[in-house]
């Protein structure tokens, strides 16, 4: 349940990117957007589902992931 702030590059020439938490079945994952390319958004943090990246984009967000069943063990990941 701990929120980790995280702040991304995408660099690479003609590609894109989408990045998304990958929730497997013991965990919940939320984003929260709070920067693009450097400049806060007005109102934030803005639920998001997923991130896209064009070449060069940044951007600033918030991850939290939380065990739904206590008794497996959790995991989740960046895909």
């Amino acid at each position: 349940g701990k929120w980790y702030r995280l702040r991304m590059v995408f660099a690479a020439v003609e590609l894109v990117l989408g990045v998304f938490p990958f929730f497997g079945t013991s965990a919940s994952c939320d984003f929260q957007l709070l920067a693009k390319d450097g400049i806060y958004l007005h109102e934030m943090p803005r639920t998001v589902k997923r991130i896209f990246f064009a070449s060069g984009n940044r951007v600033d967000v918030a991850l939290r992931c939380t065990c739904t069943n206590r008794m497996q063990e959790c995991s989740s990941h960046l895909v």
